[in-house]
């Protein structure tokens, strides 16, 4: 019998890396003949005016526009940047490292924060070609810091919970308490990020009995890393000590994404003269579901006094129309804060966007489209149609989104069935891209979350459905709808070249046949912004070419 599905294990298991892919490189600035955007909004709000100094060009990263110039060279503080899609953050935090360290700065004096093993490895990476110095730069999760703090509290080697152990000890609890598995994993898990008990009376004491039992076996769970590390420093003056009088820098990476009990252990860590930057987008902060709390990101200030806060507004990434579309949608979430990007790549396509009959009619919709983006698999794809306008992607530069994993199946089945090479992330890590061997190369399909750091020349966004967007599972709390939002945000701005969204007008979901409408979002983008094509007759089905 089985208590969790996979998804449940993901999500049970704090925050990590929900798929085995690395995050495109970011591409270096360049200036397109077309920046214009079409999008409907007010001028960017005046960023605080930051202070930079003379300094060269940082080796191996080529040359910065002004606005990252300035959160790479400000030394007056603590800094926060507000860096949007595709405006070069991992680029700026890279360079920042790298030129904190050519000027003398020692290896050990500089640490970075991120949030998975997957994308503190890649930023290793990036940091030891741009510095050969990186390789002794502390690079790692708020987990593995705290691990490093709390190994000079126990008298004994740590040991942390695996996530099966976990599980099991969860589930007994839950019986006994009468409460779903997952829900109590997740009050425990929020507690601890919150550094609180829970707030509902009754799981109080099932929260309680869940310490004792970890006590009793010497263990600690995944969320004690940061959650302990943060009271011991808060509480024994002699370890805080010791650690603030090692750092000089700390970078944090996706800052939207953490949780009180990560921005407690940061406080401690600093000391009078320790800097903080930190880096991050909150409209794309989609894990509240795992305990991160978005609005800390604006109160950043707070928690660091004196901060000062920069903004990139330079989207290098995506072609104006679609940027345009993605910033109507998010301007339905006010946010005086939030600057207007500014498109520099290349002018594309409006936004294609189709209403279907049935998922298994957009499933042959897509197929059909992804066929014609390659130019045509065979002489008989090629005849109906494949090859046209349009044509030349390589299957590895397409990925198609989806809300659920449920919705895979039938898109995966049309796209094979049509000769398109596929990936599902949720079962494969994706293929290495090699341009120059197209069976190597596959379509990718993947959630809107494992979405989140990748980018594609081409994106699908399937599903466009109440119900699916925002999510609404049945007897269930539905998901917050400023969160769904940006999660559509994310999803719609992984594309850089083409950018095809659709629905359909019936689905299957949770054992229930279902005639949803439109997901509500579509509304908050002009319909000038986008294609509409009326999509509702099946491809035509191919026939064998004659041979005289």
């Amino acid at each position: 019998m089985r208590l969790f599905d996979p998804s449940e294990r993901r999500e049970l298991t704090g925050q990590k890396a929900l798929w085995q892919a690395a995050p495109a490189p970011e591409p270096p600035p360049r200036r397109a003949a077309n920046a214009a955007s079409t999008a409907p909004a007010a001028p960017p709000p005046d960023s605080p005016l930051l202070t930079s100094r003379p300094q060269a060009a940082t080796p191996g990263l080529g040359e910065l526009n002004d606005e990252q110039r300035q959160g790479v060279d400000y030394r007056g503080g603590h800094l926060i940047v507000r860096a949007g899609p595709g405006t070069g953050k991992t680029r700026l935090l890279v360079a920042r490292a790298a030129g904190l360290l050519a000027e003398g700065l020692a290896p050990e004096r500089l640490h970075l924060l991120t949030f998975t093993r997957k994308a503190a490895a890649e930023l290793g990476l990036r940091l030891g070609a741009a510095a050969p110095a990186a390789s002794a730069l502390g690079v790692g999760t708020f987990h593995s810091l705290g691990s490093q703090v709390l190994s000079q509290v126990f008298d004994r080697p740590l040991q942390v919970l695996d996530e099966e152990a976990r599980l099991t000890l969860v589930t007994q609890l839950a019986k006994k308490a009468g409460l779903r598995a997952g829900d109590l994993a997740s009050a425990l898990s929020l507690a601890k990020q919150r550094l609180e008990d829970p707030g509902e009376p009754t799981l109080r004491p099932w929260f309680r009995a869940y310490q004792e039992a970890l006590e009793r076996e010497g263990v600690l769970d995944l969320d004690d890393l940061v959650r302990r590390a943060a009271q011991a420093l808060l509480t024994q003056p002699d370890l805080a000590r010791s650690w603030r009088e090692r750092l000089d820098h700390l970078l944090v990476d996706e800052y939207q994404d953490v949780n009180p009990a990560q921005v407690a252990l940061l406080q401690a860590l600093c000391g009078p003269g320790t800097q903080v930057a930190a880096i991050g987008d909150p409209d794309q902060a989609i894990y509240g579901f795992r305990g991160a709390d978005s609005r800390l990101f604006a109160r950043f200030a707070q928690d660091l006094a004196g901060a000062r806060g920069l903004a990139l507004t330079r989207n290098y990434r995506s072609a104006p129309s679609i940027l345009a579309t993605a910033q109507a949608l998010i301007s339905a979430q006010p946010d005086p804060a939030r600057p207007f990007l500014q498109a520099q790549a290349a002018a594309g396509p409006l936004p294609l966007y189709a209403h279907l009959p049935s998922p298994e009619a957009e499933a042959h919709w897509v197929a059909a489209k992804v066929v014609e983006l390659l130019g045509g698999l065979d002489s008989r794809q090629v005849e109906a149609g494949g090859g046209g306008a349009g044509g030349g992607y390589a299957a590895g530069e397409v990925a198609v989104l989806y809300r659920l994993h449920a919705q895979a199946p039938v898109i995966a089945e049309a796209l094979e069935r049509a000769g398109v090479p596929v990936q599902v992330a949720a079962q494969e890590p994706l293929a290495e891209t090699d341009p120059l061997d197209f069976q190597a190369q596959r379509v990718s399909l993947l959630s809107m979350h494992a979405a989140k750091g990748l980018e594609f020349p081409v994106v699908f966004v399937t599903g466009l459905e109440e119900g699916l967007l925002p999510y609404q599972p049945p007897e269930r709390p539905a998901s917050p709808l400023d969160e769904e939002r940006r999660l559509l945000y994310v999803a719609l701005t992984r594309a850089r070249q083409r950018l095809y969204l659709s629905r359909a007008a019936q689905r299957s979901l949770f054992g229930r046949q279902r005639q949803p409408g439109p997901t509500p979002y579509l509304s908050e983008i002009p319909s000038a912004l986008m294609e509409i094509e009326q999509a509702g007759r099946r491809p035509r089905k191919p026939r064998q070419m004659g041979l005289f």
